[in-house]
């Protein structure tokens, strides 16, 4: 389910182009709902694949290849824990990131926002769903498989994709 602010933010983006918006993926593919930004962006990387980066666990491996992209931009999507139901779809500004210490990315996502921000002028959103479980081995659970047919649903909107959810 998406929050109405979060709701907001994407119906601003709708009036920028296409190509000036880029989907970051980061996650552990292996660790059950925390592989959910790797999942998304397998799906859309077949339609659009100059607007979609996969970083896996490592997004700082990537902060040039963002930076020589230069999109007005920058969706991260990820599994983050701010204690909502699992499945929870919400937008988050750098600014209300922690800026300290060290993350299961290594990286913290505020460092790394504002690492790309002194580069270009960027606007940048990290779009979290909250997960239900990080287990090693186990799938997606249904409640973020849920949340991920609606994001797919919200960006083939905004994209204007031609996909099957």
């Amino acid at each position: 389910m998406i929050d109405k602010s979060t709701e907001s933010i994407f119906t601003s983006l709708r009036n920028m182009l296409p190509a000036d918006i880029l989907l970051v993926g980061v996650g552990n593919s292996l660790k059950a709902d925390d592989g959910i930004g790797p999942d998304i962006c397998s799906r859309l990387k077949e339609v659009i694949p100059d607007n979609v980066i996969d970083t896996g666990t490592v997004p700082e491996n990537y902060i040039q290849v963002i930076i020589k992209k230069a999109p007005k931009v920058i969706l991260f999507i990820d599994a983050t824990d701010f204690g909502a139901p699992a499945g929870t779809i919400k937008i988050f500004d750098p600014s209300q990131l922690s800026s300290g210490g060290i993350t299961t990315h290594t990286l913290s996502p505020r460092l790394l926002a504002d690492m790309i921000a002194q580069n270009i002028p960027v606007t940048i959103y990290f779009i979290g769903i909250q997960p239900k479980s990080v287990e090693i081995g186990c799938p997606i659970s249904w409640e973020v498989d849920l949340a991920k047919k609606e994001l797919l649903k919200t960006f083939k909107d905004l994209f204007s994709l031609n996909i099957t959810i």
